[in-house]
């Protein structure tokens, strides 16, 4: 009995020494054939209620996630890291986040709970950098227009 405790702490410590880390997205079944996922890059089936839900995730210290969105009438594209993805994007906490906004009106992208915003137009799309501290699930969304384009999961 005595060897068995330490053999299985020794098992459980091993198995929580996964990796865990890197971007992981939920993209529109559609269109993501399988061996087409960037490195890195693990692909899913989203799930969606009355929000949409997908995730992505990458660890501190990473170079920035980039979270292209794309609005175009009453339609919202959201690709991270070039991967589909829609709803929810979930980050690591201390990874420095940047949004580029295209957009088809005139408004301002606002990152609510982080406070940044950045004006966006047809002729000239947003750019927000900025880390995610702030463990939460955020909206970021056109401001004017109540548009909600993403949530941002911090965790």
């Amino acid at each position: 009995m005595r060897r068995l405790i330490p053999t299985a702490v020794l098992l459980l410590f091993i198995a929580g020494c996964g990796d865990g880390g890197g971007v992981s997205t939920t993209p529109d079944s559609a269109t993501t054939a399988p061996g087409t996922t960037p490195p890195g890059v693990t692909a899913g089936t989203a799930t969606t209620s009355t929000a949409p839900a997908a995730t992505s995730t990458s660890e501190a210290g990473d170079a920035a996630l980039d979270i292209a969105i794309t609005v175009a009438g009453d339609s919202i594209e959201v690709r991270v890291e070039g991967v589909p993805a829609t709803g929810r994007v979930e980050v690591g906490v201390g990874v420095e986040v940047r949004l580029i906004v295209t957009a088809d009106v005139d408004d301002e992208v606002h990152v609510h709970g982080y406070d940044v915003t950045a004006d966006v137009s047809p002729a000239s799309p947003a750019t927000i950098e900025f880390v995610a501290d702030i463990p939460g699930i955020f909206e970021v969304e056109l401001e004017s227009s109540r548009h909600l384009l993403v949530e941002l999961q911090v965790s």
